[in-house]
């Protein structure tokens, strides 16, 4: 457990996924974070990703909820190839490219 001035953070890995979260001053539940490998995605998130990046490695996923989002996760899905980097978001069925590198 950590304090900040948001309020808190539990911080744990249980079965391979590592998960923040996130509380407010009063204790109530802010916001969560997990990252995990490919093997500990949801098969409906993997599809929606592979069915257009089938050349790429999933190298890492990071789920995000928060109170806002009515806990309905957003996923930030780490994609690789020979010459770049990927990085995007799926959140109820849809994706795009949040953000894209080029490897020197």
């Amino acid at each position: 457990w950590e304090k900040n001035s948001e309020g808190f953070v539990a911080k744990f890995t249980s079965d391979g996924v590592r998960s923040m979260i996130y509380y407010n001053n009063k204790g109530r539940w802010a916001g969560s974070l997990k990252g995990y490998n490919e093997e500990k995605m949801t098969a409906d998130v993997r599809k929606i990703v592979k069915s257009t990046y089938y050349d790429y490695t999933i190298t890492y996923v990071q789920e995000a909820q928060t109170a806002d989002s009515d806990g309905v996760p957003t996923y930030i899905v780490h994609l690789e190839d020979k010459d770049s980097i990927k990085l995007v978001r799926v959140h109820e069925g849809d994706m795009d490219v949040w953000q894209e590198y080029k490897k020197q």
